[in-house]
């Protein structure tokens, strides 16, 4: 009755947004300076310090920590020195300055950003101008981070996406979906580089206007592994049953064709997910099936 009202009323969406919008709020820290985000829908944890971010998996609590050390052209890296964090909602800022004292600039060299939704915590970087360095012919923009803890990180064929595993059941987090863009919103070329524990993002920017923003969609999230998987059984199946000789999946739920059960008259054995857990449903059959 209450959710019937309240639809009447108007105001039923914009309350369920603020309630969804509250479950991904930063929380502050006793420590000060420091912040914490749940994620329930992809089973992570991360706190966000001067030190770096540390996200975690809810199953095991292992980490992978991950810390912006510097930027510039080429091998010319410009280290960089944490200087304010603030909290916005669910959007986290950390602001970084150049560390070499002899460089005077007085806005923030390069600034940090988390965003925690429902799909994962999304993580880029806004450069307010191109690195003091200078760019020397052709030469790439690069922004490096560390990595660490638990995870390994693995970089695709194509360098568009990095995958951190650790192979203790805590599922993989997948750090993709790559794009940078300037001030007029045009595109620039953008991939990652790996060696050993350092990642870093590199961007073609010869012809950006600045600021530079490397895109909101650079997310760090929970995949499944196969600790998390499930295998779907016809229970009581018989040889030549056919089960799974044609297989359809959409979000929660997956069809498994058998054309030969029940004496051939074939049915679709329907499942759906809740979390990790597979539930079979009823199963459609033709009434009048030859």
């Amino acid at each position: 009755a209450a959710v019937e009202h309240l639809k009447r009323e108007g105001i039923y969406a914009s309350l369920a947004e603020a309630v969804k919008a509250s479950l991904y709020k930063a929380e502050a820290l006793p420590s000060g300076d420091a912040y914490r985000f749940s994620n329930h829908a992809q089973g992570l944890r991360a706190t966000f310090t001067p030190s770096g971010a540390r996200v975690a998996s809810s199953m095991g609590g292992r980490e992978l920590v991950i810390k912006p050390i510097g930027y510039g052209y080429g091998r010319r890296m410009t280290r960089l020195d944490s200087q304010k964090m603030v909290a916005r909602g669910n959007r986290i800022e950390h602001e970084y300055a150049l560390k070499e004292s002899a460089i005077s600039n007085q806005q923030s060299a390069i600034q940090e950003w988390f965003v925690n939704t429902e799909a994962g915590i999304e993580h880029g970087f806004t450069l307010p101008e191109r690195p003091p360095a200078g760019q020397i012919g052709d030469e790439a923009l690069r922004v490096e981070m560390e990595v660490g803890g638990d995870f390994e990180p693995r970089l695709d064929a194509a360098r568009l996406a990095v995958t951190f595993a650790c192979g203790c059941g805590a599922g993989e987090l997948t750090y993709d979906k790559l794009k940078v863009y300037d001030a007029r919103g045009r595109e620039a070329p953008a991939r990652f580089e790996l060696e050993g524990k350092r990642l870093a993002v590199v961007v073609e920017d010869g012809e950006a206007e600045y600021p530079l923003t490397i895109d909101p969609t650079l997310a760090l999230q929970e995949t499944s592994m196969f600790t998390q998987q499930a295998m779907l059984k016809k229970s009581n199946g018989e040889t030549n049953d056919g089960f799974g000789f044609s297989v359809a999946i959409s979000g929660n739920t997956a069809v498994a064709g058998a054309p030969g059960d029940d004496g051939g008259k074939g049915a679709a054995f329907v499942f759906t997910r809740s979390g990790t857990t597979w539930t079979r449903q009823p199963t459609p059959t033709a009434n009048d099936g030859e």
